[in-house]
């Protein structure tokens, strides 16, 4: 069966955490052998250094492939197991758009993961505004860029 709605896709991610390093999106539909991964469906986390930080979001053609994924909780890729956890499509677009996302923490709280980036070889000029302007067309939070300074107050590049 098929069929549904515009909104098919909506509950159709789910979040992995635990992946090893060099995962591939390959890996991820190897993993997910038999379900409909959806295309362009695999997304990877990467952590403040923009590395991969053994994270991804899944998106499914149908809720159902969803839910069948979430069977694959604590099954092993190579030698680490993964973790799947229920999401959301807002939860993934958050993540693309923003580089963040909530994660839910054992006690229950929602915690932001987010992403940062860290920029050398910067002329000692520079200001904050010309490095807001470097990222025109992305969101950079309010007093969201620190210029870091050496033991001499003098800015480290």
């Amino acid at each position: 069966g098929g069929g549904g709605g515009g909104g098919e896709y909506e509950d159709a991610v789910v979040r992995l955490r635990g992946l090893p390093w060099h995962t591939s999106k390959h890996d991820i539909e190897k993993f997910f052998e038999g379900l409909e991964v959806a295309p362009d469906g695999a997304h990877f986390t990467v952590n403040s250094s923009g590395r991969p930080s053994g994270g991804a979001f899944v998106q499914f053609t149908r809720r159902e492939m969803a839910d069948r994924a979430m069977e694959m909780d604590r099954k092993h890729m190579g030698s680490r197991y993964i973790e799947v956890f229920r999401s959301t499509l807002a939860e993934m677009r958050d993540y693309l758009r923003r580089g963040s996302y909530f994660e839910t923490k054992e006690n229950g709280e929602k915690e932001r993961v987010t992403g940062v980036v860290r920029m050398r070889g910067l002329p000692y000029q520079v200001s904050e505004q010309q490095i807001v302007e470097f990222f025109d067309g992305l969101e950079v939070i309010p007093h969201g860029v620190t210029l870091v300074v050496g033991p001499d107050a003098r800015r480290s590049g």
